[in-house]
């Protein structure tokens, strides 16, 4: 009987497609089918898939004209004939070879519908297991049952297996659209199923860095379908803490690309209200919610709110180029939008990323070494420390930097930074 199917989508991926392969046909479980969709790749993507294909008799090769990845993993789920369904992203890898056979086992043992790991990052060639307390859920602590109403967290799907016959029974698939089509696929799995076990082993490494951070009009619009989605179904559920996460999301990555978009008429302007009509502000009362910004602005709002963005990029390009020395504190989704900004100014130029000392950091981001802060105190009375991380923490930067001695430092406002430049690539 074959135990688990590995579905992997696959558009354009040549540069990466041969590690995950390698990492699920060496896998100590056997009993497993690899199901590979091509989704119109126009580069080598499928020429390596079929030579794949030809060494191993248990990897199959669908090729489509591009319908999306939502749409590939459900073609895939049509035909696949194992007890568990895995899904994989075509660029990411499993970490050991062991992850489906201890997957397998631990669902089998524990009698589970759905069983699932941590996960690891893999940044410039090095394997990243730290999170910062917003993405604590990524990993697991204990080998046990966990249940959804106590986790309610949407991300990571990857690191999971699933039993087939209880996707099919209830009618779990993806929805059709290319972006954010995960978390609504997870969370929806995962409240059906209840609960699910979870290992403390890491079970999938995701690769970052190597795609733009800038969202296309066709992922703003999938952002959104995909957001909203989750918004009504966790206000439906009554999941507290997983409608509070979506606002994190909502604020942090889609408004600034919603007003962006919106400015330059390229997303209706009616798409900002019908994502606060989702907003279930009594649910986000019940679970303690301390905001000021809930709501995402709309009509002229929206137009005034990116004329201020604007003078406010005027002041910062203004400071930055006082300094011939600028370190970016940070080197994670923060850092790396403020180095690519960074990147587009003929004027300005980061030296370094800087991190806090630790074992958990890659050597280098978009370019950029990754030091420890204390390897550069050096610099501490004419460098500009960009502090580059999410707003929670930057009072403590801020502080433990002053410590240190450094004399010029300046926190970066994420939601504007993100519309800085306002590119017409949208």
């Amino acid at each position: 009987m074959m135990k688990i199917s590995v579905i992997i989508p696959v558009y354009n991926m040549g540069a990466y497609i041969e590690v995950c392969l390698e990492s699920v046909m060496s896998q100590t479980l056997k009993e497993i089918e690899v199901i590979c969709i091509n989704d119109g790749s126009t580069d080598h993507s499928l020429n390596i898939l079929r030579r794949y294909s030809n060494m191993y008799s248990n990897l199959v090769v669908l090729d489509q004209d591009n319908c999306g990845v939502g749409a590939s993993r459900n073609r895939g789920l049509s035909i696949a004939r194992g007890e568990f369904i895995a899904f994989m992203d075509s660029d990411d890898f499993y970490p050991e070879n062991d992850i489906l056979e201890c997957l397998y086992r631990s669902a089998k043992e524990n009698n589970v519908l759905v069983c699932g790991g941590s996960l690891s990052r893999f940044v410039d060639g090095k394997v990243i297991t730290a999170f910062s307390p917003r993405d604590r859920d990524y990993t697991f602590h204990a080998d046990q049952i966990v249940s959804f109403r106590e986790y309610q967290f949407s991300y990571g799907f990857t690191r999971f297996i699933y039993r087939l016959d209880f996707l099919k029974k209830n009618d779990l698939c993806f929805p059709p659209y290319g972006y954010f089509e995960d978390p609504p696929f997870l969370a929806k799995a995962l409240h059906r199923a209840e609960s699910f076990y979870s290992i403390k082993k890491v079970t999938y490494c995701y690769r970052i860095g190597h795609k733009l951070l800038r969202l296309s009009r066709s992922k703003i619009l999938d952002y959104a379908s995909g957001l909203l989605d989750l918004l009504r179904f966790s206000s439906e559920e009554k999941l507290g803490k997983l409608h509070h996460k979506l606002i994190e999301a909502l604020h942090d990555d889609l408004a600034p690309a919603i007003y962006r978009a919106a400015e330059q008429n390229a997303v209706p302007q009616e798409l900002a209200a019908q994502i606060n009509r989702a907003i279930d502000m009594p649910l986000l009362h019940m679970v303690d919610l301390e905001s000021d910004t809930i709501y995402l602005l709309e009509g002229d709002n929206i137009s005034r709110y990116v004329g201020q963005m604007r003078a406010k990029e005027k002041e910062f390009v203004e400071q930055l180029v006082k300094y011939k020395e600028i370190i970016i504190y940070g080197a994670g989704k923060v850092g790396t939008a403020t180095a690519e900004y960074i990147q587009t100014l003929n004027s300005v130029h980061a030296i370094c990323f800087a991190v806090t000392k630790g074992t958990n950091n890659p050597s280098r981001v978009n370019g950029l070494e990754v030091k420890w802060i204390d390897e550069l105190i050096s610099y501490k009375e004419n460098a500009l420390i960009l502090v580059a991380t999410y707003p929670y923490l930057h009072e403590e930067i801020q502080n433990a930097l002053s410590q240190l001695g450094f004399h010029h430092i300046l926190p970066i406002n994420y939601q504007a930074l993100q519309l800085f430049g306002m590119r017409a690539d949208v």
